[in-house]
Formats: structure tokens, sequence, C-alpha cells
């Protein structure tokens, strides 16, 4: 039996009702999704950095070493490091090329399909295997667009910028992008570097034609979550020239 004086909501109230939840609901969907979007864009960025900061460390540790083979000369040994440093020279650019490739640009696959003075195979360019420094093998070591899958190698990123290492020399073989961590120190062979490269530059020469240093212009790029342009980070890494470097008596 009806109670006298109680009516129901009408229509119009509950439509109301309706669309302010469901205002509510988008717009809490809208704050999770961009919370989610900034905590992977800033794992992103971290996960760049780490690989910009192994290279550094990988340069800065092949230039020391031949420094101190030069002081501590072991005749059975000799200068292993030698040959990654004579490796790496090779793949420098003159002080006069067009080497420095802007970071602003509007598409990360420019650097591998765009015209000549954006590709990053128009110039000499390189990568490490941070994992295996073989001074036996020092074209392992470095990798230079010259190599003969160097179109296999310098590819871009669908994700961040990484380093993607093989169990073994085929490019076939099972890689460390799906692998247990523990697994990993069985994946030295470089099978591709993504959204990363280096570029090497010599300074000006002086008067006897050697360059006193070298730059290492390291870039990454890549799409971050929630974004329609590219982001690009990189660094200097500057060594100068060992040969111009007294040894110490």
């Amino acid at each position: 039996m009806p109670i006298k004086g109680k009516r129901g909501d009408t229509m119009i109230e509950v439509l109301f009702a309706i669309a302010v939840f469901a205002l509510v609901s988008v717009l809490s969907i809208i704050v999770m999704n961009s919370g989610v979007a900034t905590v992977e864009a800033t794992l992103e960025l971290s996960m760049a950095r780490n690989e910009i900061d192994a290279q550094s460390e990988a340069l800065r540790y092949i230039h020391n070493s031949f420094l101190s083979e030069r002081e501590f000369v072991n005749d059975e040994l000799g200068q292993p490091y030698a040959n990654i440093w004579k490796e790496l020279k090779k793949n420098i650019n003159s002080a006069d090329s067009d080497a420095i490739l802007p970071l602003s640009i509007n598409d990360c696959k420019t650097r591998y399909e765009g015209t000549s003075s954006e590709n990053i195979f128009s110039r000499k360019t390189i990568i490490l295997n941070t994992r295996k420094l073989d001074p036996t093998n020092p074209k392992n070591t470095i990798i230079s667009v010259d190599s003969l899958n160097a179109k296999d190698i310098f590819q871009p990123t669908q994700l961040n910028p990484r380093l993607i290492f093989n169990n073994s020399a085929t490019t076939t073989s099972e890689d460390n992008t799906d692998t247990k961590l523990y697994e990993s120190e069985y994946f030295t062979n470089l099978k591709s570097a993504e959204g990363i490269w280096i570029i090497p530059i010599a300074s000006s020469p002086n008067l006897d034609g050697s360059p006193e240093f070298y730059d290492f212009h390291i870039y990454t790029c890549w799409i971050a979550p929630g974004r329609d342009y590219p982001t690009t980070i990189g660094t200097i890494m500057r060594l100068y020239n060992p040969e111009l470097i007294e040894e110490s008596k």
C-alpha cells in the first residue's frame, strides 16, 4: 500500500544521476590512464639513460684500458685493448663532416629510412656490445653501419631504447627479450640495437694532423606512451686522444 506524501525519482533525476556517475567514471579513467602513462614514460626514460650510461662506461673502459696497457706492458698479453681502440678509430667521423644529427624530428624511423642528411647509415655510426668487450675480435665489440648485417642490427624501437642479445652468433637463435634474469649471462652476442646509436666525431686536427679529442654523440629515440611525437635524449662522451697523452716515466 503506497505511503501518502512519498514519491519515486522522476526520469530527469534518474538521467541526471546517471550522467554524473558517467562523468565521474570517465574522469577517473582519464586520470588513471594518465598516471599509468606517466609511470611508464618515467620507466622508459630511466631505461634509456641506463643504456646511454652503459655505452659511455664501455667507451671509457676501452680508453682507460688502452692507456693502462702502455704503462704496464706484459710481454705475454701485449696490448689487447689497442685492437679495440684501433677499430674504434676506424669509425670516427672527421671534424668537418656533417655528422651531428639534430634530435628534433617527427619520426624515429627517419633516422633509419630518411634522406641522406638524416639517415644514420649515411655517416660513420657505431654501437658497442657492452656484454662482450672482446679484444681478440674487435668487430664483435664495435659494431658499425659498415657491418654486413648492419640493417638488421640498427633498428627503430617499438618500446624503449635497448640492446637485444642472442645466446649464439646466429640471428635466429633465442634472444634475451623472453628469458629469465638468471639466464641473461649467456646472452652475449648483440642481435640488435633498437632506438640507440653513437656517432663519433674527431676534433679539429692539431699542427701534426692529429685530433686532440674525440666526441662520441650517443643518441636515443622512441615514442613514449600517450605521445604522438618522439622522445629523444642523448649525451656526449669526450675522450682525449690517447696517442697525445704522454706516458709517465
